[in-house]
């Protein structure tokens, strides 16, 4: 039995794909039976149980975050009591809070612990005594786990750096799709997505004002927004700036729909500003997204995977500072015109981070 633990963010009742469900996914194409325990976030969402064909839902508001992480550790002790975990059993958990408890009773039992995690911060928490607990869970749990999975390059490095280097093994954000990696259609280029916040945490009023910069330029640029934050402040700008045949705002929206917006765009953006701390050792799963595919990508040095986006030339990548309307527009206007050279690359990139091969060699399935 493989037991996956990890929080889940939600945006307006929608359940945010990520790491977890593409373990979940991958376990279920090797016919593996599994148990895939999620937690909300954020103050409020559901918990969700899925194991044995069936789906057990529970949503919950809390005020606190004291209050929140009360609730989680209640919720995997009810299903340590009810289902428990066996000798033979492995146990893949994201997170400090989700591994630490299993990593308590590895010394007892003998299971095959996985500690993955699928982001880190030196400064987690403001607060200096929830930092100090969070430092603390994730030293707990990389002492006692047998392999600690890391999301990005970056996180790799750092674990070397605290001592843990042969226990890290690098597994990106990469996505698990029916579809295969591609090559872009070059007719598709002035088709261009975003996926994510809409907060200046993305840099979006940037983006939103190149795009007004694009249009006196190529009559036909289309930009499409997918996600949740300042909803009704993007709709107005969009509005106000004469742009709602340029720009479409979907809102959040599942995975399935996302992917299906991917195939027919023609450049990926992801413009990260750095207000999120955690996002310096992140992998981005819209970029791993936008690539496999084959999508040109923009962004910026922020998250780690950016790194690999300037090794293989699949893109732009700016600092954070030089984000300006005039640099997006003019990057957007530089990969058009070496298209198929940069979709070629976006394309390489993705053959080599495929992710099942990867799970499966760290497996042994």
């Amino acid at each position: 039995m493989y037991h996956v633990i990890s929080h889940v963010v939600f945006h307006d009742e929608v359940e945010i794909y990520g790491p977890a469900h593409v373990l979940e996914r991958f376990l279920k194409a090797r016919k593996k039976e599994t148990s895939f325990l999620s937690l909300p976030l954020d103050l409020s969402g559901s918990y969700i149980l899925r194991r044995g064909g069936r789906e057990i839902k529970s949503p919950v508001s809390v005020s606190s975050s004291l209050v929140k992480w009360g609730y989680d550790f209640l919720y995997i002790l009810k299903y340590l009591l009810k289902y428990g975990v066996k000798r033979q059993d492995v146990v893949i958990a994201i997170d400090p809070l989700n591994a630490c408890l299993f990593a308590l009773l590895k010394p007892f039992i003998g299971f095959n612990l996985i500690y993955y995690t699928a982001d880190y911060s030196d400064l987690r928490f403001s607060n200096p005594v929830f930092n100090a607990v969070y430092k603390y869970l994730d030293k707990l749990s990389l002492n006692l786990c047998d392999s600690n999975w890391c999301v990005s390059e970056g996180i790799v490095e750092k674990r070397t750096e605290q001592g843990y280097g042969k226990k890290a093994k690098f597994l990106p954000n990469t996505p698990i799709l029916d579809d295969s990696p591609r090559k872009q259609d070059s007719k598709l280029k002035n088709e261009l997505v975003y996926v994510g916040r809409m907060d200046e945490n993305m840099s979006i009023w940037e983006l939103l004002k190149a795009i007004k910069l694009l249009s006196a330029k190529i009559s036909n640029i289309h930009l499409t927004l997918i996600g949740s934050g300042k909803n009704d402040e993007v709709k107005a700008f969009i509005k106000d700036s004469g742009l709602s045949k340029q720009i479409v705002f979907l809102g959040p929206k599942p995975n399935e729909e996302v992917i299906e917006v991917l195939k027919k765009s023609g450049i990926g953006i992801a413009l990260y500003s750095g207000g999120n701390l955690w996002n310096v050792y992140g992998d981005s799963m819209k970029i791993r997204e936008y690539q496999y595919f084959g999508l040109p990508i923009i962004t910026t040095t922020i998250p780690s995977n950016s790194r690999e986006i300037t090794a293989f030339k699949c893109g732009t990548v700016f600092k954070p500072e030089e984000v300006t309307p005039e640099k997006i527009a003019e990057s957007v206007l530089a990969i058009q015109k070496e298209y198929n050279k940069f979709t070629d690359n976006s394309y390489k990139l993705a053959l080599i981070r495929m992710k099942d091969k990867m799970l499966g060699e760290l497996l042994n399935i």
